[in-house]
């Protein structure tokens, strides 16, 4: 359930006839895709800000009150640290708050190098030789992403938190003789789900959609969402909101 919409889901038949006939994946996920020239995936975001009056870096000490409130409140942030007002709203419908600050998420550490030229564009390593799970060629995405360079660059990926020198001795066991140039810890990328979680969320979604408050994205729905997957979601819940049905007014402080 967790891949699905993600990666090909053959059923048995297909499987058992693919591998009669020795036919192989002709689905692969991502096999082809579409990759701004400039800018990576920001581009995407500043063309969709376009127009939008955006403010960032605020720091939000009520989110409504009782006065002026708004009329939906789309949460994209983690679920795990929702304001307390909205914790009191789930414990009151039977929900326990201490289910959510247990969900577990897996962070990624991450080293940008320098590396020798290759038509591949991922590169995934399942076996224990070493810490690192996968390589992505980013300097085969755009020649942008190798300014500065004489040559092409990729990201290496390793689960969890990994020291940038313990990183730079394990890239040495790797192909493309790679030079690292900079690296970056996540401690939040990937979100782990149990038999319970989906129900868990939808319960939640379904006790704050009463108060006007609406959850979307991979950490508020606590779903392994790509970025198509994710602006799937947004034009679903933007079809959702259009529904006059729904509830209308949020004035929670």
């Amino acid at each position: 359930e967790w891949l699905e919409g993600k990666l090909p889901m053959p059923d048995y038949e297909n499987i058992i006839l693919s591998n009669i006939l020795r036919e192989e994946e002709s689905n692969m996920v991502h096999s082809t895709f579409f990759y701004p020239k400039y800018n990576g995936s920001q581009f995407i975001v500043d063309r969709l800000a376009e127009g939008l009056s955006i403010k960032r870096n605020i720091e939000l000490f009520k989110i409504a009150n009782e006065e002026k409130g708004f009329d939906k409140i789309i949460y994209t942030g983690d679920i795990r640290i929702i304001p307390p007002k909205w914790v009191n709203i789930l414990e009151e419908n039977g929900i326990k708050a201490a289910e959510l600050k247990a969900l577990h998420a897996n962070g990624t550490s991450t080293l940008f190098c320098e590396t020798d030229d290759t038509d591949i564009s991922w590169l995934y390593i399942p076996e224990n030789f070493i810490r690192a799970h996968r390589i992505i060629y980013t300097g085969n995405f755009s020649n942008t992403n190798n300014k500065g360079s004489n040559r092409k660059t990729c990201v290496v990926e390793f689960s969890g938190k990994v020291t940038f020198e313990e990183m730079v001795k394990e890239i040495s066991l790797l192909p493309g003789n790679l030079t690292p140039l900079a690296s970056n810890y996540e401690p939040n990328s990937y979100v782990v789900q149990t038999h319970s979680t989906r129900a868990l969320i939808a319960s939640v979604k379904a006790v704050l959609e009463t108060q006007g408050i609406y959850l979307l994205g991979r950490f508020a729905e606590w779903e392994y969402y790509n970025m198509d997957k994710a602006m799937e979601a947004a034009f679903k819940l933007k079809e959702k909101l259009e529904n006059p049905l729904l509830p209308n007014k949020s004035s929670l402080d």
